[in-house]
């Protein structure tokens, strides 16, 4: 079958969750609306044998949830604290409601409403009015006045928080913050492929925030640079936010199935009990591995592992130690596994290098490069899956590529067979097994009966 290129950047998954900043004043919480639902199942039948999306409301660029850490799996989450102040925040009726726009100040805004009276007092509240000095194009600004001026004025932080903004009876203005409530509901999609995950998960509504987590998650085992044919598969079940009736983003994949080459690979969430995400398959077995399949998003391997070949510019035999990807230059390089750099300029041939050690036994080596990540130095942790570098063609090169090398005690190794060779990164065991493969039940069947019927109707005449 043909190869098709992926023309997605794969990388090891991090949390979208952004923590929000902390404030000097007491914090209020409330709940509006009452307690977090968590909405079933809802079944997307495919459609020519795809599934669908819908992305109502894209927050990121990527369509991923940005709410804060503290995400909300039960009312519990919530519980009020002390008012900050003996001031309750009055029913949510407004006199004005006001677009940020491009160049807009506080300032400038209170001048033109003719509220310019009430800037002292929200500006000198110390860190409570810093988003009010960073207000950005496209937020939104409400305020309750009367004749005696500002009341009331309400910005919303995020997805889930507001800060409002209350004059007190002796004049000095109250500040109070509110955590909103989440609302999870599961969705799912299956698609094929015709021409890369990227192109084909859009076209059936994934965000590019899921398709990445899902190539992430799928990364260790499926090369989606030049290892995907026509007709793979591949299902998913994932969790929506939404916040008082509208989305809020893409949250976790619970449940996700890749068929590639005619293997499967299934993979389930579990969260660890120190609330870190990892993904698992069925019988325990960590996604994850030791070393990423491949440094880059390659358009195809220039050279690979050959201790007899045929140098292309010296014109001699010298073994190529290691596998040239062919990318453009300034294609983003990520470390296969966290270490530490131990070298990192120029070197010979190599041209601009870094060096990687990755405990005592293994090192890594990214040759050709046209510059280093940002504030890179000799000496920097990395983790894995973190961009590094970017392609060029520094040194002895025909092309621009990157020089992967894989040392295992100092000698050459095919990174290829090496990786192929290691064991997963951590298998569950035990209490920690019984528990993943009781809360992933429910998942584990959806997911069959969901690739059941993509495949039926695949097959379909």
């Amino acid at each position: 079958m043909k190869n098709l290129q992926s023309d997605l950047l794969t990388s090891p998954y991090a949390s979208t969750a952004r923590r929000r900043p902390r404030s000097r004043t007491m914090v209020v919480m409330f709940i509006l609306g009452g307690a977090i639902l968590l909405a079933g199942a809802s079944v997307l039948m495919p459609e020519s044998g795809t599934g669908h999306a819908s992305n109502p409301m894209a927050l990121d660029s990527q369509g991923d949830s940005i709410l804060p850490a503290v995400e909300n799996d039960a009312a519990e989450n919530f519980i009020p604290l002390e008012l900050a102040a003996p001031h309750e925040l009055e029913e949510e009726i407004w006199n004005t409601e006001i677009f940020v726009r491009q160049g807009d100040t506080l300032s400038r805004i209170l001048k033109r409403i003719g509220m310019f009276g009430a800037l002292s007092g929200l500006t000198n509240l110390g860190t409570d009015s810093e988003a009010l000095h960073r207000l950005r194009p496209g937020q939104k600004l409400y305020l309750r006045h009367s004749e005696d001026g500002l009341e009331q004025l309400m910005l919303r932080l995020s997805p889930t928080e507001k800060i409002y903004y209350i004059r007190s009876d002796h004049g000095p203005y109250i500040v109070q913050r509110a955590l909103l409530p989440v609302s999870k509901q599961q969705r799912q999609a299956s698609g094929s492929i015709t021409h890369s995950l990227s192109v084909d998960g859009d076209r059936i509504g994934l965000s590019p925030g899921l398709i990445d987590k899902l190539a992430t998650i799928f990364g260790w085992d499926i090369d989606f640079s030049v290892g995907l044919q026509h007709g793979d598969r591949f299902s998913l079940i994932w969790e929506e936010h939404w916040v008082e009736g509208n989305y809020a983003g893409n949250g976790d994949i619970l449940a996700a199935e890749f068929i590639n080459r005619g293997e499967r690979f299934r993979a389930l969430r579990h969260v660890d009990d120190a609330g870190r995400i990892e993904y698992y398959a069925p019988d325990g077995r960590a996604m994850r591995k030791q070393f990423l399949h491949a440094p880059v998003n390659y358009r195809r391997i220039s050279s690979g592992f050959d201790p007899k070949r045929l140098h292309p510019v010296l014109g001699i035999r010298r073994p190529h130690r290691g596998i040239d990807y062919a990318a453009p230059i300034g294609t983003p390089v990520y470390a296969t596994a966290s270490g530490v750099v131990n070298f990192l300029g120029r070197k010979g041939g190599y041209g601009r290098v870094i060096f990687i050690r990755h405990g005592s036994r293994y090192t890594t080596v990214y040759a050709h490069l046209s510059k280093y990540a940002s504030k890179l130095r000799t000496g920097s942790q990395v983790r894995q899956g973190q961009t590094i570098g970017y392609i060029g063609q520094s040194g002895i090169a025909t092309g621009p590529h990157l020089h992967y090398e894989l040392r295992v005690n100092g000698v050459y190794r095919d990174p290829h067979k090496v990786v192929q060779s290691m064991p997963p990164a951590k298998t569950l065991n035990g209490v920690e097994k019984m528990r993943f493969l009781r809360n992933n039940a429910t998942a584990l069947k959806l997911l069959e009966q969901l690739s059941s019927e993509a495949v039926a109707h695949a097959d379909a005449p």
